[in-house]
């Protein structure tokens, strides 16, 4: 079992990683194209995507304790549901 440290890890590589994708086609890709950023939730078996657009991906990453995931996935013990938008889930950390 995966200790919550472990856990919260896992979650900032697959932000890095969605901020990786971001840096390398947020010029140009029109910012209401959705596209598919990997979930960030806690499991790190997880291969999810969640569908974004560019701009509701950097209006995601204005606040740095936001995350977006597979709604119904998996969430710390703490963190917040801030909105659900059919597939997507956006978590707030304490």
């Amino acid at each position: 079992m995966y200790t919550e440290s472990a856990k919260r890890e896992n979650q900032d590589v697959f932000r890095r990683a969605n901020e990786r994708l971001l840096a390398a086609v947020g010029d140009r890709i029109d910012d209401h194209r959705p596209i598919p950023f990997l979930c960030e939730c806690l499991d790190s078996e997880c291969r999810s995507t969640v569908q974004l657009s560019i701009g509701e991906f950097r209006d995601l990453r204005d606040s740095d304790d936001r995350y977006a995931i597979v709604t119904g996935h998996p969430t710390l013990p703490g963190e917040r549901l801030v909105e659900v938008d059919g597939n997507v889930s956006i978590v707030q950390k304490p």
